[in-house]
């Protein structure tokens, strides 16, 4: 409205007020007709203010939330479960965006950080931006391009040494302290970390393509080069590992007090990958001497992969490429029925759906490879410590009885949910000692018992465990040269952490960067394969699960953050002030009827 048009709008207002105090009807009838005439000609079309104000509101309050879920706090949903138990798929957290410093909105980077404040051992959330992650594009309200985001546990900050042992990680800071609080925090306990996820990890496929034959492969662990494979025309293969800058031949003899073989990079030679067979698989894949007495299942253990002995093989991996293929030692371990209970009653999986018989991990679409679990009744399910749950509406658990089918523990329901329980693919199922598809299940050495899932399998006292050690040393002292799957103890020297040790066989952790792991080794994609993350792409931490309502309601396991910090309280002060400034306006306008009304106009 025009200035002059205003004050006279104003003028008749107040006349007509006057003209109503002293009951002068005509002089009233007259100036409220004039103030009508004021308002009508400045009026817009109803629908038109109706859309404008919609329009801005929205526009509004969607760059609002946008603001605040990225540099103050947002709910999240955890998608898969790659950090189980801690975090299951479908739980709903509360994510403070401040526990580190101030991110810069809808992009990677920080107003401000300290890093100081990212706990070893605390959860953390951060982009995939600028990372060797796959399908990483993704919408927020389904309008703002964005990048996907992970949620991992952090177990090395920049500098931090780390060398894996018995499911745990034992590693020293910049200045030589021993990191206990990675092995020994009660919020670790249950949680195992492993140094691969297969014992080749990322393969790229490089060389020219000979008769359908990749001639050299380049293998990379924690995303570090790592070793690389070459084959000539006529199926030679040559094995190197990757020392700092230098291709070196590897050696499984050599010295012990230098890097010179694959299995004692970061530890991987105290971890076995396992699956278990029948005995007549076992004697068909000529792993068992025929003649002798027969157990329900064996343990088939693979360990120790090396570029030179085991020599490396031509074969075809999961996506179909003939190429050299990393070999390793591969031993066996008879399981009795006591065995095969304990097994069971460790026994974890993914969360899988069974539709008419057949059984696929949820989200992965049943194919005509999907596992068969026959007489169990339609639904999604999963096993978390040898507890069955039904999966329901919202990601919500039910403890099933112990008479439903999945419970039946037969030596053949044991090996398909041990074997196929990660991937729910018959081609996990055994058919050939050197197939590529192999089960996402490791072992490994603690205090001297053999563990499997997380949990003992066998004491260090066990008959079984000790004849198979006694066996394993014969073998190495038969067949040389062969490295037995033994306890070899961890990285102490007189109850202290062996400093020269760790940092010579240990992952360095480089500036600004940081490890990521996630509490479900089987399942889980994170440093292992991606490498490091980078600071910049850390963006807060997870703080307060909302739902499911049950017994993991409330903080998760792991160090805690502070709810409140002088960033949070800065967000709040200005939220506050902002509500404060709104409310008087709304209280003044309110006192002002007819500067309430022109607005609307």
């Amino acid at each position: 409205m025009p200035k002059e048009r205003l004050e006279e709008f104003e003028w008749s207002l107040r006349e007509l007020d006057l003209a109503c105090v002293e009951k002068r009807e005509v002089d009233a009838s007259e100036l409220a007709l004039k103030v009508e005439e004021i308002l009508s000609s400045n009026r817009w079309p109803n629908h038109w203010v109706v859309l404008g104000e919609t329009v801005v509101a929205v526009a509004l309050a969607l760059l609002l939330s946008l603001l605040v879920r990225q540099i103050w706090f947002e709910p999240m949903e955890i998608p898969t479960g790659s950090m189980r138990p801690t975090f299951q798929e479908q739980d709903r957290v509360a994510v403070s965006k401040t526990v580190f410093g101030v991110n810069v909105p809808l992009k990677r980077g920080h107003a401000t950080f300290n890093p100081h404040l990212v706990e070893r051992t605390g959860t953390f959330i951060f982009t995939s931006e600028d990372m060797d992650i796959p399908d990483q594009e993704t919408t927020y309200f389904l309008l703002f391009p964005g990048k996907k985001r992970l949620v991992k546990r952090c177990m090395g900050k920049p500098g931090d040494v780390l060398y894996f042992y018995g499911g745990k990680i034992f590693g020293i800071d910049r200045e030589g302290r021993d990191l206990i609080e990675l092995r020994e925090s009660p919020w670790m306990e249950g949680i195992e970390a492993i140094p691969f996820i297969t014992f080749e990890g990322k393969v790229v496929a490089k060389g020219r393509e000979l008769s359908g034959l990749f001639t050299q492969v380049l293998l990379y662990q924690m995303n570090i080069l790592a070793g690389r494979l070459e084959a000539s025309a006529k199926g030679e293969i040559k094995g190197e590992l990757r020392v700092g800058d230098q291709w070196v031949a590897d050696d499984p003899l050599g010295p012990t007090e230098m890097l010179h073989t694959y299995s004692q990079l970061y530890g991987v030679g105290n971890y076995a990958m396992a699956r278990l067979l029948t005995p007549n698989e076992a004697l068909q894949l000529s792993l068992l001497p025929p003649g002798g007495p027969l157990q329900l299942l064996y343990l088939e253990l693979r360990h120790h992969p090396s570029f030179s002995d085991p020599h490396p093989y031509l074969g075809h991996d999961l996506e179909g490429r003939l190429r050299p293929m990393l070999a390793t030692q591969t031993s066996l371990l008879p399981l009795g029925e006591e065995h095969l209970k304990r097994l069971f009653s460790h026994l974890s999986t993914s969360r899988f759906a069974v539709r008419g018989g057949y059984a696929s991990r949820v989200g992965v679409q049943p194919s005509a490879l999907s596992a068969r679990f026959e007489g169990v009744p339609d639904g999604s399910y999963e096993f978390e410590s040898g507890v069955l749950y039904r999966i329901g509406w919202g990601g919500i658990r039910t403890l099933l009885p112990s008479d439903h089918p999945l419970y039946y523990p037969s030596p053949e329901r044991i090996q398909g949910l041990f074997n196929l329980g990660i991937d729910f693919s018959r081609l996990y199922e055994p058919r050939s000692a050197s197939q590529a598809a192999y089960p996402h299940r490791y072992a490994y050495y603690r205090e001297e018992a053999l563990y499997v899932m997380g949990a003992p399998l066998m004491s260090a006292q066990d008959p079984s465990l000790l004849a198979f050690q006694e066996g394993e040393m014969r073998r190495a002292e038969s067949s040389r040269p062969y490295l037995p799957f033994i306890d070899t103890g961890p990285p102490l020297k007189e109850g202290k952490i062996d400093l020269d040790f760790i940092r010579t066989f240990g992952l360095n952790v480089p500036e600004c960067m940081y490890m990521a792991l996630g509490d479900n080794p089987p399942s889980s994609g994170d440093s292992r394969l991606f490498g490091f993350v980078p600071e910049e792409n850390l963006q807060g931490a997870p703080l307060f699960i909302f739902w499911p309502p049950g017994p993991r309601w409330g903080g998760p396991a792991q160090k805690p953050y502070p709810f409140f910090n002088w960033r949070s309280a800065t967000l709040w002060g200005l939220v506050i002030l902002l509500v404060a400034a709104y409310l008087a306006r709304i209280r003044w306008r309110n006192r002002h009827p007819q500067f309430k009304k022109l607005s609307q106009d």
